[in-house]
């Protein structure tokens, strides 16, 4: 998966649009990694973490084609650090914004690394 470049002002609308349609939902999805339904959440009342992405962007007319599993996302658009841990997320969460997407594989943590609160 490549980039998307937006032009500044596009760029700065969908920021404003994904993390709005994200807190709209928050709560209301019930886990599923199942296709077709995970990318379709606001129908199927189920998803993750990459197909809830992906419907998000999809709404604010950005394509991500097939690219939705989170270890697909990940490998994708710009790069911005590396980590296992919580306190190296943390290091580097003063570079994100708003509408990034953040893939990570913690070691350790809450679910033994298998989920972020």
């Amino acid at each position: 998966m490549e980039a998307v470049e937006l032009p500044p002002a596009r760029l700065a609308e969908v920021r404003e649009g994904l993390t709005a349609w994200m807190r709209a939902r928050a709560g209301k999805f019930r886990y599923s990694n199942t296709r077709p339904a995970k990318l379709y959440p606001d129908a199927s009342g189920k998803s993750d973490c990459s197909g809830t992405i992906w419907a998000d962007y999809a709404a604010h007319g950005i394509n991500l084609a097939d690219i939705d599993m989170s270890y697909e996302m990940a490998t994708g658009g710009v790069h911005v650090a590396s980590g296992t841990t919580v306190a190296q997320f943390r290091a580097i969460a003063h570079k994100l914004e708003a509408g990034d997407i953040v893939c990570m594989a913690l070691t350790t943590g809450y679910g033994a690394g298998t989920a972020i609160n």
